[in-house]
């Protein structure tokens, strides 16, 4: 297994990778919304998303991190929102 920082020609199984783990937290199945969602944070850098990447080839997993700021430490810090296998 790989895991690298996800690219445009993943954003097909990346979307259904989304749509799951959305459906898993009980929301309605919407995959030309997560696939419009992920291409928005990808095409604006406002998010940095990694795919795990089996042998053949496969999408089996993401990890989505968002920008923030911490005010004490004066540093940028990145937020685990979203992770799915």
């Amino acid at each position: 297994m790989k895991v690298r920082k996800a690219v445009f020609t993943n954003l097909d199984g990346l979307a259904t990778l989304f749509d799951a783990y959305r459906v898993f937290y009980k929301k309605t199945p919407d995959l030309p919304g997560a696939t419009s969602f992920l291409r928005d944070r990808m095409v604006n850098n406002e998010s940095e998303i990694f795919v795990a990447i089996n042998d053949d080839g496969a999408l089996t997993g993401f990890v989505q991190l968002y920008p923030s700021f911490s005010s004490t430490r004066m540093k940028r810090l990145w937020v685990l929102n979203d992770l799915f296998v």
